[in-house]
């Protein structure tokens, strides 16, 4: 009998060392997986850090010709009156000027 259990005993042996070369041999693949699966993760990580700092420069532009259209709006509404009178004066340049030749051709 102890040839039965010698038999018996390998047989046992000889399926737990198939058993552990497939685990052996799944883990490589898990780990395959998951490197592939960190490598697309940094690079994705390193696109949305990329986007964030255009969104922030794009932000930035943003403010400053927001800031820019705002002083321009003030200057021209603050300096209207002064481009009104200045083109008042040429306005009365122009008539007098206009009449002197008039007169000057009577």
């Amino acid at each position: 009998m102890s040839d039965a259990g010698d038999l018996a005993d390998s047989k046992i042996a000889a399926a737990e060392a198939r058993t552990d070369t497939k685990i052996a041999r799944l883990e490589g693949k898990v780990d395959l997986v998951v490197s592939k699966l960190n490598e697309r993760f940094d690079a994705l990580r390193d696109k949305i850090d990329a986007l964030r700092d255009e969104n922030r420069a794009t932000r930035a532009n943003q403010w400053v010709t927001g800031f820019g259209l705002a002083v321009l709006i003030i200057a021209v509404a603050a300096l209207f009156p002064v481009f009104f009178d200045l083109g008042s004066k040429v306005r009365d340049m122009v008539d007098h000027a206009v009449q002197a030749q008039a007169a000057k051709n009577h």
